[in-house]
């Protein structure tokens, strides 16, 4: 998890920016398929494993990549507009 950690670092915050939609759909998808393929581990399904070869809780990738996705949305909209109110709350209610 530090190599991941590191990695995640070592990009610049204006690509981020510029691809915060990806990462929010991406953990949409992610969110969708543990669902679907998770395995119930104490009365939760919340993992599932990709390949066998290691398991994945989508749920913590989904903090820090929703919260990403809510602040570029929020820094790009004019939050005085109903409208636009709207519009962000429904971004961060879809996960």
């Amino acid at each position: 998890s530090d190599l991941v950690f590191y990695a995640a670092s070592s990009i610049s915050f204006s690509r981020y920016q510029q691809s915060h939609w990806l990462g929010f759909w991406t953990t949409v998808a992610l969110l969708i398929l543990t669902q679907v393929l998770g395995q119930v581990t104490r009365s939760t399904t919340s993992w599932f494993t990709i390949g066998g070869l290691f398991a994945v809780q989508p749920s913590q990738l989904a903090v820090p990549l929703i919260g990403l996705s809510a602040a570029v949305t929020a820094a790009r909209l004019q939050m005085h507009a109903f409208l636009s109110v709207g519009k962000y709350l429904l971004l961060i209610g879809i996960p």
